[in-house]
């Protein structure tokens, strides 16, 4: 599992892109623990979906 530092960062990130709208998703090791794959990881990864029309809130 992650390291809280991580989780703390995800969290943050995740939070602040849910406030613009933005669809997003956990991708790599930390989602591989949801399916009770461990997986050692000091980084978090998330895909954003990005709509072209509303990218300038996300700058």
């Amino acid at each position: 599992m992650a390291s809280e530092g991580v989780l703390a960062t995800l969290q943050a990130g995740w939070q602040a892109l849910g406030t613009c709208g933005a669809e997003r998703a956990v991708i790599g090791g930390l989602a591989l623990s949801a399916w009770n794959h461990a997986r050692s990881t000091r980084d978090a990864d998330v895909l954003i979906a990005i709509d072209r029309g509303r990218i300038d809130a996300l700058a």
